[in-house]
């Protein structure tokens, strides 16, 4: 077994173990070894979806597809990163793609299926948004981004929701990811370009830190209060390190962590 095949399937053990975080790492040292495999990306992909991180998924989707356009995978991850990242119009023409590749490759037949009825059911919210009936009420973002240097900066942004969508979010989870997913990765770039992030993981350079060219959100769910709201305490700004990669998404999970065990003591 050749050094990124091992990576591989180390990955592969530690996915399975449930340890995403691991997978993605060893997966990114198979990338590292032989970025010549397809597979091999489409793997980090899926660590990473699991991990919340569909804007590096969809860049690593790409890279697989550019490989070998023919791997199945790497058409139904950028179809399911660009789907996470609410780019509905984008995730079909991907999906669709693959299935012109792939005619009855299964789960690009299920993703479409899927993306369809989101596409209509979207369709029916604009129409009865149109017409009047659709009840709306205002869901808030809000999010704190502090970086390795101690710069904070504070974003709050509104939208507008469909009330029964809410409703239904209160028992449906997917749901309740769908609306969550809609209110904050819209603003993922403008708040990664508000201002030169410093890395929070990498050690000290001549005296600097690396500039971050990535953030790692966890946003947390609020939508049953009286003001439905989107909390992020945890954007952490990183730079291409996998290791401050690493670093960055167990600060921003401990700061959630912290933030549910005060909330469970109150």
């Amino acid at each position: 077994m050749d050094e990124a095949e091992a990576h591989n399937a180390a990955g592969n053990d530690a996915f399975n173990a449930g340890n995403y975080i691991k997978a993605s790492e060893l997966y990114f040292e198979a990338v590292k070894a032989n970025g010549k495999v397809a597979k091999y990306r489409t793997n980090l992909c899926n660590a990473l979806m699991k991990r919340g991180r569909p804007a590096e998924a969809l860049e690593e989707a790409a890279a697989a597809i550019a490989v070998d356009g023919g791997w199945p995978k790497g058409h139904f991850y950028k179809a399911l990163a660009l789907e996470q990242l609410c780019k509905l119009p984008e995730a079909l023409a991907a999906c669709e793609k693959g299935l012109r590749l792939h005619r009855h490759n299964a789960p690009l037949e299920d993703m479409h299926s899927r993306l369809q009825k989101q596409k209509r059911e979207l369709e029916q919210q604009q129409q009865r948004l149109a017409a009047g009936a659709v009840e709306q009420r205002t869901v808030v973002y809000a999010a704190t981004v502090r970086d390795g240097a101690g710069h904070e900066r504070a974003f709050r942004y509104e939208h507008q929701v469909d009330s029964a969508r809410l409703a239904r979010a209160a028992a449906d989870k997917a749901e309740a990811t769908r609306i969550i997913q809609e209110v904050a990765m819209p603003h993922y770039h403008e708040m990664l370009q508000a201002q030169p992030w410093l890395c929070v993981g990498c050690q000290l350079q001549d005296g600097k830190r690396q500039r971050a060219t990535k953030l790692f959100l966890h946003p947390m769910s609020y939508l049953t209060k009286p003001q439905p709201l989107v909390y992020d305490m945890g954007p952490t700004p990183a730079c291409d390190s996998q290791a401050c990669a690493t670093y960055a998404t167990q600060m921003a999970q401990q700061i959630v962590s912290d933030i549910m065990h005060d909330e469970a003591a109150s």
